[in-house]
């Protein structure tokens, strides 16, 4: 794990965070950010010119309910859709499932999740195929903390549910490629892996991948896979012990780390996995 000397930086108008998702095909990365702007960039003339070289501005400003930070970015298989998961400003309003079409820069699925309720992966494939999402609803039980996971297939035109309640607080997850797991990212610094080979059950697959520390306050945040799912990386961040990015080989189950200066609230691999 290195970082390079120089690269491609792209920074919100307001310095407000951001999240961003790289395309299949490595023709274009999308960025989004707290203010609602979202904008997709040519890749290879940005990284050519040193400089974020603009292709699509989505109309975010034309939805029913301003939004706030994108918890999800992400493009479809065929490269032609992005698929976004989008916080509302007030704490009264849904928060928004929005997949765009990239030619038109118009809306081509909506749905609407109750406030509570936060879209945090998105399995797309393909836009004419099956599109299951990953929601969590975290509360307090009597036990403890827990959250309520919701998988739907947003592509029916009537969803059907499947809810699972499990310890702990949620704050991120996401799909391998193949949909047969769901990695999940803990409050408490664990991230581990789920079997939701057919989307009706759902358990925890062995130990956790990246434990929760004995000490500090840590929070797991930034989940990703490589496209051929054999690694994963993690974000982890202590307010008090700084941050670190690990990358766990899942066949093996071992992990590179690294300490890093930064809050890993996302992460996004290349499509050849090097980067």
């Amino acid at each position: 794990l290195s970082e390079p000397s120089s690269g491609l930086v792209f920074v919100s108008a307001t310095l407000t965070p951001l999240n961003g998702a790289i395309s299949p095909d490595g023709n274009y990365v999308a960025v989004g950010d707290r203010d609602g702007q979202m904008n997709v960039y040519d890749l290879p003339s940005s990284l050519q010119f040193g400089a974020p070289a603009p292709k699509w501005s989505l109309p975010v400003s034309t939805l029913s309910v301003s939004t706030g930070y994108p918890d999800v970015i992400q493009f479809t298989s065929d490269n032609g859709h992005l698929v976004t998961a989008l916080r509302a400003y007030a704490s009264s309003d849904p928060n928004q499932f929005v997949v765009w079409e990239l030619g038109t820069q118009t809306v081509a699925r909506h749905v609407d999740y109750d406030p509570g309720d936060r879209p945090m992966a998105v399995l797309p494939g393909s836009f004419a195929g099956a599109m299951w999402v990953a929601s969590a609803a975290n509360y307090t039980a009597d036990a403890g903390d827990a959250s309520q996971v919701t998988l739907m297939d947003v592509a029916q035109a009537t969803p059907s549910k499947a809810q699972f309640t499990i310890a702990g607080t949620v704050e991120n997850m996401a799909f391998s490629p193949d949909g047969t797991t769901l990695a999940i990212a803990f409050a408490s610094g664990e991230v581990s892996q789920w079997d939701i080979t057919n989307k009706s059950s759902m358990s925890r697959l062995g130990s956790p991948l990246v434990p929760a520390p004995t000490a500090g306050s840590p929070t797991a945040y930034a989940l990703a896979y490589t496209n051929d799912g054999k690694y994963l990386a993690a974000g982890t961040a202590d307010f008090y012990g700084g941050a670190t990015l690990s990358l766990v080989q899942l066949q093996q189950k071992t992990a590179l780390q690294k300490a890093i200066d930064y809050l890993p609230e996302a992460a996004a691999f290349t499509s050849d996995g090097l980067g």
